[in-house]
């Protein structure tokens, strides 16, 4: 399994930034955005290239890839606005997928993805790769949908997180801006960024 940190000083600084607890919310905002942009840029670097070719005006034309982009909720929205300033025509799902506190196991209650043909990618958004089952049962969800080809896009990770996608779904690729130490007896990940879906809302989960 292909895993891609984005060593950049801009990407560095940002993150740094983030994980601050002070960051107010706007620059919190702010920063999750051009991190995304960074690893979305290089996430379709081999990726959205033509594959294949269409009738024209004057011969054969490249067609392009076409391009999802799934976030889950709520974290995930906070890259979105990233992802969209790199491919403003890509199509948009969602994937609600909320994490148990007691077992650390995710409990899916939304999908809405859209359509996939053979050559579409599909871009995975969610700023934290903890424990890697909120991110496995997305992939579980997308590939069910019909969409092969998943590419995750995350701020930040874990070892651990990392293993468990390799282990589940080896053939997908992962862009990051940062490996972490680990998680704590929560789940959580140190250093990290906090609650990315607390702190991009300005308001705390409530069930």
């Amino acid at each position: 399994m292909p895993v891609h940190r984005i060593d950049h000083p801009l990407v560095a600084d940002a993150l740094h930034r983030m994980r601050n607890p002070a960051t107010a919310t706007a620059d919190f905002r702010r920063l999750a955005v051009r991190i995304t942009t960074c690893l979305v840029y290089e996430a379709l670097r081999d990726l959205n290239h033509r594959e294949k070719t269409a009738a024209g005006g004057t011969g054969e034309t490249p067609v392009e890839r076409k391009v999802n982009l799934v976030p889950i909720l709520r974290a995930g929205l906070a890259m979105l606005p990233g992802a969209l300033d790199v491919i403003a025509g890509a199509s948009i799902g969602l994937l609600g997928i909320h994490r148990q506190p007691e077992t650390l196991e995710p409990e899916v209650y939304l999908t809405s993805l859209p359509p996939c043909t053979d050559s579409t990618v599909t871009l995975v958004l969610d700023p934290i790769l903890a424990t890697g089952g909120t991110l496995s049962a997305g992939i579980d969800r997308i590939k069910a949908a019909g969409c092969q080809q998943v590419v995750s896009v995350h701020l930040v990770a874990a070892p651990e997180g990392v293993d468990r996608i390799g282990a589940a779904h080896p053939e997908v690729p992962i862009y990051l801006a940062s490996v972490d130490q680990g998680l704590d007896h929560r789940g959580l990940i140190i250093p990290g960024i906090g609650d990315a879906g607390d702190r991009y809302t300005g308001v705390p989960w409530t069930c």
